[in-house]
């Protein structure tokens, strides 16, 4: 997380970003589990000056496996929170991105989560915006073979404000397109 201020009109310090992308790997041919979380830093808060923007979370796995009996993957990124601040300007929330694609010939379950961090929040003036939620997940499985998702993409809160005007929360998309002989069991939700 970025540094505070506490007094005064200096800007606060930022959040930092990460972006993993097929940071983890491994193959067995056994059950395999994969499971990467990318977590943006929050922004500082500010007195009355500039409150820490955001860092951004990307999380991208690509998987293609023909060798494990089973598979269970996962790609979560939550979007830094914006930095609030007193009577200065507070900061957006961060976009959270995540996306799984690839092939099995086995079975498979696949999970992503996405969340836009929360917009800052300020005492004076105008909070700031939730930041944006993207999930994305393009996957194939062999004929006979089952596979399950679940797919969640949230958009950041809004920033508020004691004495002036709220903002509005992040946009969250979603998509999902899953190829399979066999039956397939997918859940998603967007807010």
């Amino acid at each position: 997380a970025g540094g505070s201020v506490s007094t005064g009109n200096g800007a606060a310090g930022r959040g930092a970003a990460v972006h993993l992308d097929n940071a983890v790997h491994a193959s067995t041919r056994r059950a395999l589990t994969l499971i990467q979380e990318a977590r943006g830093g929050a922004g500082g808060a500010s007195d009355s000056g500039a409150a820490g923007a955001a860092g951004s979370a990307e999380s991208f796995l690509d998987v293609v496996d023909s060798q494990a009996s089973s598979l269970y993957i996962a790609a979560h990124a939550y979007g830094g929170n914006g930095g609030n601040s007193q009577s200065g300007t507070a900061a957006v929330g961060a976009t959270g991105s995540a996306r799984i694609t690839g092939s099995s010939t086995g079975s498979v379950q696949l999970e992503m989560d996405a969340r836009g961090g929360a917009g800052g929040g300020v005492g004076q003036g105008s909070g700031q915006a939730g930041g944006q939620a993207d999930a994305s997940i393009t996957f194939a499985s062999a004929a006979g073979i089952t596979m399950g998702a679940y797919v969640s993409s949230i958009g950041g809160a809004g920033g508020g404000s004691w004495s002036g005007q709220g903002a509005g929360g992040g946009k969250a998309s979603l998509n999902a397109q899953l190829t399979a002989a066999s039956d397939i069991d997918l859940a998603f939700s967007a807010l």
